[in-house]
């Protein structure tokens, strides 16, 4: 998808590599086993889409963006158990190479077109993203969404209408990474779509680098 040398940043789309019926099996156990909330956002209204916060590892970390705030709660198995086959798959698409285990997931749910994300960095102080490299990983489960991605300042010489931009569809089942200092150069974004009625899930592993201060964590910094 991008691959920004001058920036060091890079995002690529692995295509559904698993079963109909585990992405299935998948979906049913994040729809069920997620304390999804909706909370209300800076300015009012509520957040745009369902969502939920998991750590593991010993992290206690609350996250926090958009005036929300949320609280840890420890992974379930079945989100490990969808971690573990996803990373076997990076590590193959990788040829052997190995992908550092994040530890952290935000689960998001769309029930349908018109809730959305609107364009921002994964830039949260927890991952340090604009300051070192920080790799996320994304899965999308259920209907087919948009996703655009654009970087934050067009290039040397170039207006606005220069920016650098790409789009996709992301369908069950694929996988998404950004790495390096995406999160410093590019936006990305989720757009509302009036043609998509299906809802869609999507698993989203960060690496906390950057402890909360009340943190077991927060003196072994990576």
């Amino acid at each position: 998808l991008v691959a920004d040398e001058r920036g060091r940043s890079f995002a690529a789309l692995l295509r559904s590599p698993f079963a109909e019926k585990t992405v299935q099996a998948w979906w049913a156990a994040a729809e069920a086993g997620t304390p999804w909330r909706r909370p209300e956002v800076r300015g009012g209204g509520l957040l745009p889409r369902k969502a939920a916060w998991f750590v593991s590892g010993g992290c206690r970390c609350n996250y926090g963006y958009n005036d929300t705030e949320w609280p840890a709660v420890e992974m379930p198995q079945w989100i490990l158990d969808i971690e573990a086959a996803v990373w076997e798959q990076l590590g193959e698409a990788e040829e052997g190479t190995g992908f550092e285990r994040p530890n952290s997931c935000v689960l998001n749910l769309y029930l349908d077109g018109m809730q959305a994300v609107d364009w921002h960095a994964d830039n949260e102080p927890l991952f340090d993203g604009c300051r070192r490299d920080c790799r996320i990983v994304s899965l999308s489960l259920g209907a087919t969404r948009r996703f655009d991605l654009r970087r934050r300042r067009p290039d040397a010489g170039d207006d606005d209408e220069g920016q650098q931009r790409v789009q996709t569809e992301l369908h069950n089942g694929d996988i998404v990474t950004m790495e390096g200092l995406f999160q410093q150069h590019w936006v990305h974004r989720v757009p509302k779509q009036s043609d998509v009625k299906g809802p869609r899930i999507n698993l989203t592993w960060r690496t906390i680098t950057v402890h909360n201060s009340d943190c077991p964590l927060a003196d072994g910094e990576v």
